[in-house]
């Protein structure tokens, strides 16, 4: 984190009440009077620089920070750093400041502090930005004096109309800005244009975040854009993607990181017609009502080595299976057609299902798949019905596969009919299955599809690693799973490794590890 971050952080955390304000100025003005540098009103007052002490400077700076949020106006790396010492090594270049104007403080920093590069920090405080016209003027004057220099701006105002006038008003072009961050805070009335200025030269910018800022898509040329946030565009009636909004994409061909958060309106007036290509983004973050974020994903084109990651909110409409199964468009994502190993886990206490997919068990994620459903009643059997939902190409290819949630009320039937769908998979892990249901399921994997005995083929011929958890007490589910695994050893089919756990007595625990050592190449057995 550099210091401009640091200082940003500072300044966040010094919105104090009036009294400590007040607090602060009385205790500055108390060590002005002991040094008998300073005997009447502060505000009236031009101190030397050359009598001031390193450390009372400190406190001085310290001061025209807090106080009525001057602090959030201007920030610069280094630039007060870069200030104190010239005033304690070389006063006559600094004769006399007035540290009761903050204003003319700040001025002078950008006069003197050379071609340091400057980062704008502009809060929603009382005192700060355009809620206040004096302090607005001069931040635009800051700005357009010091454009060359800006390496980044965040600006946050109270209203989009405040908003959109403070940058009306920035006239020099800013050749260096990497990162350029709107919020409002308050009313949003209208839609916020990018400043003329700053369009004309944006080649270094790199980041672009919009926080409640209705703003006017266009091509533009971001040609260095690698992250774009929007957020929070749906309460101005404003919806994510529009034709604008994918013209805005297709110009930013370097973009790697796109993140929308509550975009998309709950009735869009029109969606677009065609889908846009990102050929080099690495992450997609969708936040949002599930329903809607169909709607995106609908018109983006990403390669196969992204990730995306979606967080949805559940409507009261999308908690059955078959619309949960349905929420991301497989056929549409490339990252998403390509996925071999996948991982569903069902938080039932939380009200949360995670899905994960990987283009293969050794490949970093490329799917994170977060569904809340903020305390919504869940139907019975729900993660059962989506796996049963889920798209059969996807399940086809997989080489494996983790769930987690499942309730017991699985038969032998539904296993089977799991089983047949992932024909492909190598690698299988069910936990959180009782041993009635852990019965059912090795039962389904031990039949053969039918064919005659010379051609057996099991259901997963190609499962070499199994593991299953968390398994109650019962003796039948050991039998059933004995047999299936010596069936496989007898017809060459051996399993690689077999983990089991069960919840219980350890009494069958040496007489289990034997009988299953002897019948796959690594065995793992545990009591819990």
């Amino acid at each position: 984190m550099d210091y401009g971050q640091l200082l940003a952080q500072d300044i966040s955390a010094l919105k104090v009440e009036r009294t400590l304000v007040d607090y602060q100025r009385h205790q500055l003005a108390l060590r002005l009077k002991t040094l008998n540098i300073l005997e009447r009103r502060l505000s009236n007052s031009a101190v030397r620089v050359n009598a001031l002490p390193v450390e009372l400077i400190v406190d001085i700076l310290s001061y025209v920070r807090a106080a009525g949020g001057y602090a959030a106006l201007v920030t610069a790396t280094n630039v007060f750093d870069h200030w104190r010492t010239i005033a304690v090594n070389t006063p006559k270049l600094w004769d006399v400041v007035d540290v009761g104007k903050p204003w003319a403080f700040v001025k002078l920093c950008l006069e003197r502090s050379g071609g340091i590069e400057i980062q704008v920090y502009a809060s929603a405080t009382p005192a700060s930005l355009a809620n206040m016209t004096n302090n607005s003027d001069n931040l635009t004057w800051g700005l357009n004096q010091a454009a060359g220099r800006i390496r980044s701006i965040n600006l946050t105002a109270d209203s989009s109309q405040r908003l959109d006038s403070f940058l009306s008003r920035i006239s020099t072009p800013m050749s260096i800005l990497t990162s350029f961050d709107l919020t409002v805070t308050g009313e949003l009335e209208l839609m916020v244009s990018l400043p003329t200025a700053l369009v004309q030269d944006v080649s270094n910018l790199r980041t672009l975040r919009l926080e409640r800022v209705g703003f006017l898509w266009t091509k533009l040329p971001f040609n260095s854009l690698t992250t774009l946030h929007v957020h929070g565009m749906k309460e101005l009636r404003m919806h994510v993607p529009t034709d604008g909004f994918l013209d805005f994409l297709d110009a930013c061909r370097s973009l790697e990181h796109l993140s929308l958060a509550y975009t998309c309106p709950h009735h869009p007036a029109r969606l677009p017609t065609r889908v846009v290509a990102l050929p080099n983004i690495k992450v997609l973050v969708i936040h949002d009502e599930s329903d809607y974020a169909h709607n995106v994903l609908s018109h983006i084109q990403v390669a196969s080595h992204t990730l995306t990651a979606f967080d949805l909110i559940s409507s009261e409409e999308d908690v059955e299976s078959k619309v949960l199964a349905a929420m991301l468009p497989w056929k549409f994502l490339e990252n998403l057609r390509s996925i071999h190993a996948l991982e569903i886990v069902l938080d039932c206490d939380r009200g949360v299902l995670d899905v994960r997919g990987r283009h293969s068990p050794a490949d970093g994620q490329v799917l994170f798949w977060r569904h809340n459903f903020e305390g919504r009643q869940l139907p019975p059997r729900l993660l059962q019905k989506f796996l049963a939902d889920l798209d059969s190409n996807l399940l086809s290819q997989l080489d494996l596969l983790v769930v987690s949630g499942m309730d017991a009320s699985c038969t032998c039937e539904e296993w089977d009919q799991l089983m047949r769908r992932i024909p492909k998979v190598q690698w299988l892990s069910v936990p959180f299955i009782d041993s009635t249901a852990a019965s059912a399921f090795f039962q389904a994997l031990s039949q053969d599809d039918g064919s005659t005995k010379e051609m057996v083929h099991y259901l997963c011929p190609l499962l070499r690693q199994l593991c299953v958890t968390r398994i109650s007490p019962g003796h039948m589910w050991q039998l059933m799973a004995l047999q299936y695994v010596r069936q496989r050893m007898e017809r060459k089919h051996d399993l690689e490794r077999l983990c089991l756990e069960w919840v219980g007595s350890v009494d069958l625990l040496e007489d289990m590890a034997n009988a299953f050592t002897s019948s796959v190449c690594e065995f793992h057995v545990a009591v819990v």
